[in-house]
C-alpha cells in the first residue's frame, strides 16, 4: 500500500494520479472532494503521460456522502485523457460508507452507481453487509421499515471501545440498546439513511439537518445545489449551509456561505447572490 500526506495532495492533487500511473495500482480511494479536485486541476493543467488503465476499483465516499455527478465527471474526463476504464454506472467506482468510530470501513457497493428509486440523486453505499446495520428511530429506539429514513446503528467487532476519557458519552454512542433489547450493543453513527431493497442510502449528518418552517432539509443537498448554481465562481468544497434565527420574529431562515474565487469581481458577486437565491429556492423548494 502506498500512502502520502493529505497536505501533499492538496498542494498537488495530480500527484495522486501520477502515483497510480507509476505503480500501476489496481485500487485507490478518496472522498468525492478528491475526484472533483483532480478533474478540475487536470482540465487546467498539462496532465502529461498519466495512465490509469490499471485501475479496477475506485472507492468513493469514505466518510462523506457520494455525489454521483462528481464521480461521473471524473470517469468521463479521465477515460478520454488517461485510459481510465469506464463502463458507465457499472464501472470501477465503489461508493462506500465508513466512519472513524467503526475503524474505518463499514460497507461498499460492488455494482457501481446504483440510484435510489425514492431519491434518484442518492446512490447506494452497499448491500451485502459484513456488519449488522439497522435504521432506527432515535426517539423510540426501534428499527424502521424499508424506505423510512432514520439514524444508522451498527454492531460488529470493528466498533471502537469509545472516546478517550469520556465514559458517559461513550456509553451513549458506542453501547446503545434497542427497545426492546435484542442483546446487542450498537454504535450510534449520527448519520441518517434508509434501506431500499437491501441497499443502504446515506442522506446526511443528523446534526447538520436544517429545519425551516417544520420542513427538514439536508445541508448536503443545499450545498450541492449552491455549488451547481455558483459554477466556477466558488472554491470547491468551500460552501456551508445552515439555519439562523431572525431575532425580530424568532423565525428560521437559510444561510449559505461561500468562499468566492479572488478573480470574481464585486458586480459579479451581487449577480451570484441573486442567482443562488433563485436556483437554490427552485431546486430545494425553500
Amino acid at each position: 500500500m502506498i500512502n502520502f500526506s493529505p497536505l501533499s495532495f492538496l498542494a498537488d492533487p495530480l500527484m495522486w494520479l501520477r502515483t497510480v500511473s507509476k505503480y500501476r495500482a489496481i485500487w485507490t480511494a478518496s472522498p468525492d472532494f478528491g475526484y472533483r479536485l483532480c478533474t478540475k486541476r487536470a482540465a487546467d493543467e498539462n496532465i502529461g503521460d498519466i495512465n490509469l488503465s490499471s485501475l479496477v476499483y475506485c472507492v468513493g465516499g469514505v466518510g462523506q456522502r457520494c455525489v454521483p455527478s462528481l464521480l461521473r465527471e471524473f470517469a468521463a474526463f479521465f477515460a478520454i485523457h488517461c485510459e481510465l476504464p469506464d463502463d458507465g454506472d457499472r464501472g470501477i467506482f465503489v461508493p462506500s460508507y465508513g466512519l472513524a468510530e467503526h475503524v474505518v470501513a463499514t460497507c461498499g457497493e460492488n455494482d457501481g452507481l446504483v440510484a435510489s428509486r425514492r431519491r434518484p440523486d442518492l446512490i447506494s453505499c452497499g448491500s451485502d453487509f459484513p456488519v449488522k446495520i439497522l435504521v432506527v428511530n432515535a426517539e423510540t429506539r426501534r428499527p424502521l421499515p424499508d424506505g423510512s429514513p432514520g439514524e444508522l446503528w451498527l454492531s460488529s467487532d470493528s466498533v471502537a471501545q469509545g472516546y478517550w476519557e469520556k465514559p458517559e458519552l461513550s456509553d451513549q454512542i458506542f453501547r446503545a440498546r434497542l427497545d426492546p433489547d435484542d442483546g446487542n450493543a450498537y454504535l450510534r453513527t449520527g448519520d441518517e439513511g434508509f434501506m431500499e431493497e437491501g441497499r443502504l442510502f446515506i442522506c446526511g449528518r443528523i446534526k447538520d439537518l436544517i429545519i425551516i418552517g417544520g420542513e427538514n432539509y439536508y445541508s448536503d443537498d443545499v450545498e450541492l445545489a449552491a455549488a451547481e448554481a455558483a459554477t466556477n465562481a466558488a472554491r470547491p468544497g468551500c460552501i456551508a449551509a445552515f439555519a439562523l434565527i431572525n431575532a425580530d420574529d424568532d423565525t428560521e431562515f437559510l444561510c449559505i456561505v461561500l468562499e468566492i474565487r479572488a478573480q470574481v469581481r464585486a458586480a459579479e458577486r451581487e449577480n451570484l447572490a441573486s442567482t443562488l437565491t433563485t436556483k437554490v429556492s427552485t431546486r430545494r423548494r425553500f
